[in-house]
C-alpha cells in the first residue's frame, strides 16, 4: 500500500501561493492583476511537481550548496587560490529563484513568449536529448572530456529540433535573483564566456562518432546527427519581476570592473547594442519580496542541513 505523505509536509502550490498572497495583502496592483496570480499558481504547481515535499525541497537546496561548495574548492586547488566559505543562504535563494523561473519555462516556454511564436511542444526523446546536452556542458568529466569552468555555464537552455534528427540551440538563459548585474554576469555574456562553453560542447559533440558515442552514452549525437548554434542565437538574463530595467546603468553593479571600458560594454550589452553578444532582459513573474518570503520560510532548515552534512566548510 503507498504511503501517504502528511498534509503539512506537501508543498503544494497553493501553500507557496499562500507566501505570495500574503507578502502582496497590501498590493493593489497585485490584488487586481488575476492574471499574473493565476501565471503563478501555474507556476507554483509545476514547482511542487518536481519538489512535492518540503522536505525535498530542502534537501534539494542544502545538497546543492553542497555540491557548489565542493565544486568551489576543486577549482580553486586547480587554479592554485585559497577557498573560500560560501554563503549558504546567498547560493540556495539564487537556486530557488533559477528552480522558479525554469518551472515559469515548463509552462510557458519564457524564449515562445518574448518572441510572439507559438509554444513548441517537445517529444521525451527531445526532453532526454536536452537533459543530457545540459550534463555534458555541466559535467564533460562524465563523459570523458576535459572539464569546463563551471561558472560558463547557462542555466536554462531553448534548444528546438530542425531538420529530422538535428537539434538547433536557439538562446539560453541567465536567471538572476540579485539587484544589480556584477562583473560575473559580464563576463559570461562575453563572446568567450557561456557562448565559448557552448561552442566547445558542440565542436566535442558533433565530432562524435556512432560507436564512440554510444560508448560514452551520448546516443543521439555526433556525426549525423549534429547540433548547431543558430546565426541569430540570443542570451537572455532573466531577472525578478519588480527590477527596473530602463536604467542599465543603475541596473549594473559597478565594482569587479578592472576598466571603466567593460562596464560601459556591459551596458551596451543590456541595452542590445553589442554586436558579438546578443543580449535580452526578461522579466520573471516574481517579485524580490516574494523570492525572499518563499525563502524565508524554508531557509534556517537549509543552512542547518548543509552545516550537517559539512562540517569540514563551515
Amino acid at each position: 500500500m503507498k504511503q501517504q505523505v502528511p498534509e503539512h509536509e506537501v508543498t503544494k502550490p497553493n501553500i507557496i501561493f499562500e507566501i505570495i498572497k500574503k507578502v502582496n495583502s497590501n498590493n493593489k496592483e497585485w490584488q487586481e492583476n488575476r492574471a499574473l496570480q493565476e501565471r503563478q499558481q501555474k507556476i507554483t504547481a509545476k514547482l511542487s511537481e518536481k519538489f512535492p515535499t518540503r522536505e525535498s525541497l530542502v534537501d534539494y537546496l542544502a545538497n546543492y550548496c553542497l555540491t557548489r561548495q565542493r565544486e568551489h574548492v576543486q577549482f580553486a586547488k586547480k587554479k592554485h587560490f585559497s577557498a573560500k566559505k560560501l554563503s549558504a543562504s546567498t547560493v540556495a535563494v539564487g537556486e530557488l529563484f533559477e528552480k522558479l523561473v525554469g518551472a515559469e519555462n515548463d509552462v510557458f516556454d519564457i524564449y515562445s513568449e518574448i518572441n510572439g511564436i507559438a509554444k513548441q511542444e517537445k517529444s521525451e526523446e527531445q526532453r532526454h536529448r536536452e537533459i543530457v546536452f545540459i550534463d555534458v556542458l555541466t559535467h564533460p568529466e562524465r563523459h570523458g572530456f576535459p572539464t569546463i569552468e563551471y561558472f560558463n555555464i547557462p542555466d536554462i537552455p531553448f534548444i528546438v529540433t530542425w531538420q529530422r534528427d538535428h537539434l538547433a540551440l536557439k538562446a539560453v538563459a541567465e536567471v538572476k535573483s540579485g539587484k544589480h548585474l556584477d562583473a560575473r554576469a559580464y563576463q559570461q555574456l562575453l563572446p568567450f564566456g557561456i557562448r565559448n562553453s557552448i561552442k566547445i560542447t558542440l565542436e566535442r559533440l558533433n565530432s562524435l562518432k556512432p560507436e564512440d558515442a554510444r560508448r560514452r552514452g551520448l546516443d543521439g549525437f555526433g556525426v549525423g546527427k549534429e547540433m548547431y548554434m543558430l546565426k541569430n542565437f540570443d542570451h537572455l538574463v532573466v531577472l525578478c519581476r519588480d527590477m527596473n530595467t530602463d536604467d542599465k546603468e543603475e541596473l549594473i553593479e559597478r565594482k569587479g570592473f578592472s576598466d571603466p571600458e567593460e562596464f560601459y560594454e556591459f551596458k551596451k550589452m543590456l541595452e542590445g547594442r553589442h554586436r558579438e553578444s546578443k543580449v535580452t532582459l526578461v522579466k520573471s513573474s516574481i517579485s524580490r519580496d516574494e523570492l525572499t518570503a518563499i525563502f524565508s520560510s524554508i531557509v534556517s532548515d537549509i543552512v542547518k542541513k548543509y552545516k550537517e552534512t559539512s562540517p569540514q566548510i563551515r
